[in-house]
């Protein structure tokens, strides 16, 4: 391959690295082009791409963004998954087709500037996403104020019962 095209290789994956907070590093040694078409699109869906790079590109890519602790995970068949905005849905998403296929193999990544191995990467799969871990920040937040709304609602009716029984016993005595 010509030095001109594999400047260019190196260059657009610069950008796409560049514009990436999550970057997960895998080797799909073994596995069928239609799985990985199958990959992109769950991939696509949480506004991913996997990227398939030889392996010399991928080093001088992550060398110019500064991201050398990555090169030692290059080796074999490498793909690169690149996200923005969701690291636990990618993260998932990747874990979950390792588990069908056992070609694929996750070497690691850098998830939000934080150096992952596979365990790592294994772990944040685990979590809940980023929708239900809010719900569940609402909810926890929502709930004292539930409980002040209740008592002091409970407070105002007590005070109203109150309010009419005095009430009553007035109207009786006259």
């Amino acid at each position: 391959m010509p030095r001109f095209e594999k400047e260019l290789m190196v260059n657009e994956l610069v950008q796409k690295l560049k514009t990436s907070k999550n970057i997960v590093v895998t080797n799909f040694n073994k596995v069928g082009m239609q799985k990985l078409q199958e990959l992109r699109r769950t991939l696509r869906g949480h506004s991913a791409e996997y990227v398939v790079v030889k392996n010399s590109v991928a080093v001088r890519a992550f060398k110019t963004i500064s991201l050398d602790e990555l090169c030692s995970l290059i080796s074999g068949t490498v793909g690169i998954v690149t996200n923005s905005n969701d690291p636990i849905g990618v993260s998932k998403v990747v874990v979950n087709f390792s588990k069908v296929n056992e070609t694929f193999r996750i070497l690691g990544g850098n998830i939000e500037g934080e150096l992952l191995n596979f365990e790592r990467i294994r772990e944040l799969a685990n979590l809940p996403s980023k929708e239900v871990l809010i719900g569940k920040l609402i909810g926890t937040l929502n709930g004292p104020v539930y409980r002040l709304y209740g008592l002091l609602n409970n407070v105002l009716r007590g005070l109203l019962i109150v309010l009419s029984k005095i009430e009553e016993q007035k109207s009786k005595e006259n």
